[in-house]
C-alpha cells in the first residue's frame, strides 16, 4: 500500500467537518454511482480482515498535522526550567494545536518552539427555510426562516490516503475526489454546501527510524493488545453515524454509535516493526440495523513519531 497527499481546495461554505470516517462513507457512494455496486462489493473484500482498499484520513490545513495527544511531559525540553513551563505558558501552548509537516520527525520534545496557531475554521450562521411541499414557500409554522451553522475553511486542506493500488488506481481515487467536490461533502450538499476542487495528488513518505509510537490521523478503533496502554494516549470520539444518500432517506438512516479514539491519538505498539505502518485499526461491522453490508471505517492512516518524556 502507498500514502498520498490530496490537496483540496473548498470553494464554499461546509455544515460537516471533514473526517476520515465520514469521507470514507462518501467514497464508497461515489464507487457505487461511478463503477457500480459490484465493484464496491469486490473492493470491500477482506475489509474487516485487515485488508482495507483505502484509509481515509481528516482533512487538515495544507503542510500540518493536527498536535499529538500528549502529557506536557513529552514536551517539555530536556533542561527546561520548570518555571518556563507554568500554567501562563501551557495555555499558550494550547492554543497552539498545529504542526508544521516537515517537523513531524522530531522527537516531541523539541517539537514546542513549532507548534503554530492556525486559522483552520471559520463559523458563520446563515438563515434557511424550511419550504411547505404543498405550496412551494416558506409559510410560516415548521416552514418559517431559521439559523443554521455554517463554516468556511480557511486555505487549502490536505487529505491523506492509504491506497492498496493492485485493487484501485491512484487516478482512480483522485476522480472519485472530483466527483464528491463537486456533488458536495456532508450535510446539506444537495443544497451547495461542502463543495471543493482538487488541487493536486502526489505520493508522499515520512518516513521515521527512530518512531517509537504512531500518531492517528483520523478517529479509529484499534485492534486489542496490540498497544502499550500505559504509554498510549487519546481522546474518545463517538460516532453517532447515520446513512448517505438514497439510504439517507430510509425509513431507519441511523447507524449504531461506534467509540472511537479521535484523530491525533499517541499509540506505542507493544512489538516495533523495523518501519512504522501506513494505517491502524480495524473495520468493524454490524453498524447497520437495515443494510448487513455496511462498514465504518475504524481505520486510520498513522505517521511514526518518536515520543520521548521529560521529567516534569
Amino acid at each position: 500500500m502507498e500514502l498520498y497527499q490530496i490537496d483540496i481546495a473548498p470553494t464554499g461554505g461546509f455544515y460537516t467537518q471533514i473526517k476520515g470516517d465520514t469521507l470514507f462513507g462518501m467514497f464508497c457512494w461515489a464507487i457505487m454511482e461511478r463503477f457500480g455496486s459490484d465493484r464496491l462489493t469486490t473492493l470491500l473484500e477482506g475489509y474487516t480482515d485487515n485488508r482495507p482498499y483505502i484509509v481515509l484520513s481528516d482533512a487538515f490545513p495544507k503542510g500540518y498535522f493536527p498536535k499529538p495527544v500528549l502529557p506536557f511531559s513529552y514536551y517539555k525540553k530536556e533542561g527546561q526550567k520548570d518555571d518556563e513551563f507554568d500554567v501562563k505558558n501551557r495555555k499558550k501552548f494550547k492554543r497552539r494545536e498545529w504542526l508544521p509537516a516537515d517537523k513531524i520527525a522530531l522527537p516531541t520534545n523539541q517539537m514546542g518552539d513549532s507548534f503554530a496557531e492556525v486559522l483552520f475554521i471559520k463559523k458563520t450562521l446563515k438563515t434557511a427555510n424550511s419550504v411547505n411541499p404543498e405550496t412551494n414557500h416558506a409559510s410560516g409554522g415548521k416552514y418559517s426562516a431559521y439559523m443554521t451553522d455554517q463554516f468556511y475553511y480557511q486555505g487549502e486542506l490536505s487529505v491523506y490516503a492509504v491506497i492498496d493500488e493492485n485493487r484501485i488506481t491512484a487516478d482512480e481515487v483522485k476522480g472519485l475526489f472530483e466527483q464528491i467536490g463537486l456533488t458536495g461533502y456532508g450535510k446539506k450538499a444537495s443544497s451547495g454546501g461542502g463543495k471543493f476542487s482538487v488541487q493536486s495528488m502526489k505520493r508522499i513518505s515520512f518516513d521515521n527510524p527512530h518512531y517509537t509510537a504512531l500518531l492517528t490521523l483520523a478517529p479509529c478503533v484499534p485492534e486489542r493488545n496490540e498497544f502499550d496502554e500505559d504509554r498510549s494516549f487519546y481522546k474518545v470520539f463517538v460516532r453517532f453515524g447515520r446513512h448517505g444518500n438514497k439510504a439517507a432517506l430510509s425509513n431507519n438512516p441511523f447507524k449504531i454509535p461506534v467509540l472511537t479514539m479521535d484523530t491525533g491519538a499517541v499509540l506505542t505498539p507493544k512489538q516495533k516493526a523495523n518501519k512504522a505502518p501506513l494505517f491502524t485499526g480495524k473495520g468493524i461491522k454490524g453498524v447497520s440495523l437495515t443494510d448487513d453490508r455496511t462498514v465504518f471505517q475504524g481505520y486510520a492512516p498513522v505517521i511514526g513519531l518518536t515520543a520521548k518524556e521529560t521529567a516534569i
